[in-house]
């Protein structure tokens, strides 16, 4: 019987899931013009002050449907940095669907599991565009190095919305479990 009740646990949540997801996506998208502008001043400010970038100004053009084909262009030297950032700050609406659909969470923790992960997310956003604006000209002139960038912020944009939602709502029991198996590790070595 307990088995039978993770299951319909495990699929109600997919269900609360993709229902909040549908939500948040186009609400997300809605607002994501707004989120990269700000970000853009924030890492151009970032760029100008820590790498010394002489960036004059930024751009936002938002394109597709919902603005799902966003970019951000920093004009450097009267010259247009142009960056898809479409795919890098899409991630959060996974994350708040993510917090949303879990279940046995108070609303006070779930607000601040939110308020974490965000900034988390936001932090990462930020970083990333500071690497790829900083090295604009390298990777523009080394394929494999773009490769490279690109791949590693793929695979942090994709998982990253996981492993936050995983460590955000299930801290006490991740640290829980981390205790009982130091002790355990812990004597295991003592042992040996």
């Amino acid at each position: 019987m307990r088995n039978e009740n993770r299951v319909v646990d495990v699929l109600f949540f997919c269900v609360k899931f993709a229902a909040f997801a549908a939500v948040c996506l186009p609400l997300w998208w809605t607002v994501m013009p707004a989120y990269v502008w700000l970000l853009g001043h924030v890492s151009a400010f970032a760029l100008r002050l820590a790498a010394g970038v002489a960036i004059d100004s930024i751009a936002v053009k938002p394109e597709g449907i919902l603005n799902t084909g966003i970019t951000l262009a920093y004009v450097v030297e009267g010259r247009y940095r142009i960056l898809d950032v479409a795919r890098l700050v899409t991630n959060v609406a996974p994350f708040v669907a993510l917090v949303l659909a879990t279940p046995r969470i108070a609303w006070l923790k779930r607000l601040r599991i939110l308020g974490i992960g965000m900034a988390i997310l936001s932090a990462g956003h930020a970083a990333y565009l500071i690497l790829a604006c900083a090295f604009y000209q390298t990777i523009i002139q080394n394929p494999a190095f773009a490769q490279s960038v690109i791949a590693i912020g793929e695979y942090t944009v994709m998982t990253l919305p996981f492993l936050l939602w995983a460590a955000l709502a299930y801290w006490d029991r991740l640290s829980a479990l981390l205790a009982a198996a130091a002790p355990a590790t812990h004597n295991a070595n003592a042992k040996s």
